[in-house]
């Protein structure tokens, strides 16, 4: 216990001497990154609630797969016109790393789970309560540290030496206040008082369709962070030789064909618009004809067309504001996105206007207990990844002084794991 207290110690006086070195430029990029970042998240979750509203209210006004495919396609049209202008740009590997098959597979999955993920969300929002979306969201945090651990090698290892280790009482910690403020926030749907959803007969149900959305967004993520890794260049490594780029190329091109892959699933997924129990008409005829007069609204209807333009600026707030963090602290970026679901929580109670019309109160108790709790979480997550980086950073310095005293670390190996043999070994991993 003692080794874990100067190790906090330790990282809360980097923390410190980095704040002190930060200049008024850097602190306020920091504050904007994180503002941005927030409401790009809440914006998500409260416009979305807004656009599905009406599109109940008229069975000829739309659907949620009009949501659905109006946003995966303009992604889709965005992100590839931007890997266009990096191909242009004579960026080398390009042609590669398209054609790669792992590489191919892996965006046709990646495009299937955010499908997945999508049908699942935006179906169930209109009839799950509002505070409960904010709060199942961090769900997914703890789900994609799950995945990661079962399915990659190097993430089973890092979590072996962490729970040998005094750290991981933060990690436990962390993991624990996730899973209780969820389930504290969930109350009232589970003891069946006030905060279900008005506008459902089975709001259970839906909650749970909601809640099931962040397994298939965990493993989108645990599979993009796995690509990434797998693709992306080191110094070492000729670009000439192999299917390996650099990182904006290898980030564009998979977010450009998962995209495309999206599009494509979601068509695939039609068929459960009209499926008795999950789709909102009756017959094939009813959901192409809802589908295009959605379609229609979007761009001639204000209000429609506001509510999509107010989901595609959250989105783009979200990514520019973790980009602007990442450039910081991939650390504080990843602690900034946990806060968003506790942060949408808080606003949807606070400020009752920017709930959507017909949709029940939240009750304050297991709600606010729900976000201390998700807040705690997202400091311990962050701390504990500053631990394990200082673990890792006080035994690389180790090894270099054995090193540059002729000796040799007992555990050296693990220094190249990162090296492209080893990486290239890894690519055998079940995905």
């Amino acid at each position: 216990m003692v080794n874990l207290v100067e190790r906090l110690l330790r990282v809360a006086s980097r923390f410190s001497r980095n704040v002190r070195a930060a200049s008024l430029y850097h602190l306020v990029v920091v504050v904007i990154g994180f503002i941005i970042t927030v409401v790009g998240i809440a914006g998500q979750t409260l416009s979305l609630n807004f656009w599905l509203l009406p599109l109940y209210w008229s069975p000829n006004s739309g659907g949620p797969f009009t949501v659905l495919t109006v946003v995966a396609s303009f992604t889709a049209i965005v992100f590839c016109f931007f890997f266009a202008m990096l191909a242009l740009r004579g960026r080398n590997g390009i042609a590669r790393l398209m054609l790669d098959p792992l590489g191919a597979g892996l965006c046709f999955i990646l495009g299937f789970f955010n499908a997945l993920n999508g049908v699942l969300i935006v179906y169930a929002t209109s009839a799950t309560p509002e505070t409960y979306q904010g709060i199942l969201f961090s769900a997914q945090v703890v789900i994609t540290f799950l995945f990661m651990t079962a399915l990659v090698p190097t993430s089973r290892r890092g979590f072996a030496t962490a729970f040998l280790n005094q750290q991981t009482l933060v990690l436990v910690l962390a993991m624990a206040s996730c899973i209780t403020g969820i389930f504290i926030g969930l109350l009232p749907l589970i003891t069946g008082g006030s905060g279900s959803a008005s506008s459902s007969k089975h709001p259970g149900k839906w909650t749970a369709l909601f809640a099931l959305a962040m397994v298939p967004g965990a493993l989108y993520n645990v599979i993009a962070n796995y690509y990434l890794k797998r693709f992306t260049k080191t110094p070492e490594e000729d670009p000439l030789e192999s299917v390996f780029s650099d990182g904006k190329v290898v980030k564009g091109n998979m977010l450009a064909q998962a995209a495309v892959w999206q599009v494509v699933w979601l068509f695939i997924m039609f068929p459960l618009d009209w499926t008795e129990g999950f789709g909102t008409t009756t017959s094939a005829a009813a959901s192409k004809a809802s589908l295009a007069q959605g379609w229609h609204d979007v761009f001639h209807i204000t209000r429609n067309g506001g509510y999509f333009a107010a989901f595609l600026m959250s989105y783009v707030c979200q990514y520019v504001g973790s980009a602007i963090l990442n450039q910081i602290s991939s650390t504080l970026t990843s602690m900034v996105i946990q806060l968003g679901s506790p942060a949408t929580a808080l606003m949807l109670l606070v400020v009752p206007p920017l709930r959507a019309p017909g949709t029940a109160t939240p009750q304050v108790g297991p709600t606010v207990g729900a976000i201390l709790l998700l807040v705690l979480a997202a400091f311990a997550y962050a701390l504990w990844e500053e631990l394990v980086r200082d673990a890792d950073e006080h035994a690389l310095g180790e090894s270099a002084a054995m090193i540059a005293e002729g000796g040799m670390p007992q555990d050296s190996y693990t220094i190249n794991d990162s090296t492209p043999q080893k990486r290239r070994h890894a690519a055998g991993a079940p995905y």
